[in-house]
């Protein structure tokens, strides 16, 4: 039962990692093709709201999730024993390490 919520987190965290990822790139799109200021402050006032809002979140419910399904699995933390299986989970947390909320900061010179 443990197991399947477990593998039903990591799937909800690929989910917002995806879901964050796509509205980020369509907020890029938008933005690049813009030539309004407040088109272009909107977009990436967006793309810091999708990925605060899900890419973030995602990345950290996968990281922990995954992390105790690797533990339930190999009975608590003698998956350190295993080179590969440490090496990978060191990765992650070093990469998940990153995903701290983003600020976007426009400075704008009205002074034209």
């Amino acid at each position: 039962m443990t197991y399947d919520l477990l593998k039903l987190a990591h799937v909800i965290g690929t989910v917002l990692i995806g879901a964050g990822l796509i509205g980020v790139w369509i907020n890029d799109l938008q933005f690049r093709q813009t030539l309004e200021l407040v088109r272009f402050s909107e977009s990436i006032r967006n793309i810091a709201v999708f990925y605060d809002g899900l890419v973030a979140p995602g990345a950290i419910i996968l990281l922990v999730s995954g992390t105790w399904m690797i533990t339930a699995f190999y009975g608590g933390w003698s998956f350190i024993s295993i080179p590969w299986l440490a090496a990978w989970l060191l990765c992650s947390c070093l990469n998940s390490s990153k995903a701290t909320p983003s600020r976007v900061f426009i400075s704008c010179d009205y002074a034209a």
